[in-house]
Order: structure tokens, then sequence, then C-alpha cells
């Protein structure tokens, strides 16, 4: 099973299951939370980044070789999400984050992680 990484600290167990619901997918009436994430590949250190409404297929869709623009790129990592409740705000931060100016932001955001996986 793919273990999602949180970027909260849940406080109660009702929170803990909310987010394994809302990653996971598993509402059936389509997705109440959208997810612009950010994945980087072990074997070129470039990011690849994207945006669903099920973070744990779509992860899983990479890993396994299943998304044509990372299945040369693997092993990929996911180190990065964000949710939103609104589609279109997703989508306008996936759109930002292929910026110059947006993949620069990350790399500032996200430095420590970086440096840890980059060779």
């Amino acid at each position: 099973m793919l273990h999602v990484p949180c970027l909260w600290d849940h406080s109660s167990v009702v929170e803990q299951a909310t987010h394994n619901r809302l990653v996971g997918g598993s509402n059936p009436s389509g997705p109440t939370m959208y997810y612009v994430y950010i994945l980087l590949s072990l074997r070129d250190d470039k990011f690849y980044i994207g945006y669903t409404g099920n973070l744990k297929k779509r992860i899983q869709q990479h890993g396994n070789g299943k998304v044509e623009s990372t299945s040369k790129r693997l092993p990929i990592k996911l180190i990065y999400y964000e949710c939103y409740a609104i589609k279109e705000d997703a989508r306008r931060n996936e759109k930002y984050y292929k910026t110059t100016k947006g993949r620069d932001a990350l790399r500032k955001k996200l430095k420590d992680i970086l440096s840890k996986y980059s060779s």
C-alpha cells in the first residue's frame, strides 16, 4: 500500500480517517478535494508537477510506469502536495508551479527535501 505523507499534524483519529479517505479517492460521488503534487525523479533530479482528484491512484500510476511523461524517469518520489476544495484553484496553482517563477518558489520551499534526495 502506498503511503502518502501528510503535511499537517492530525489532532484526532477522525481527521486522520478523513485525510485517508480524501487522499485515497474513496468518495463515490467524485473527488471532494483536488491535489497539486510534486514528484522528484531520482534518476534525473527533475520535478514533475501534476494535478488530480485522486492522489493515491495517480501516484500509483506514476510509480507503475503508466504515465508516459514519467515512465522513463523512474524511480520517482512524492515530495510535496497541496489540496484544494475547488478544482480551478488546483489547476491555477499547477499552472503557476510549471512557470519559471513557480519552479523557483518550489525549490526555495522544498530546499531541505531536495537536498536529501538530489544526487
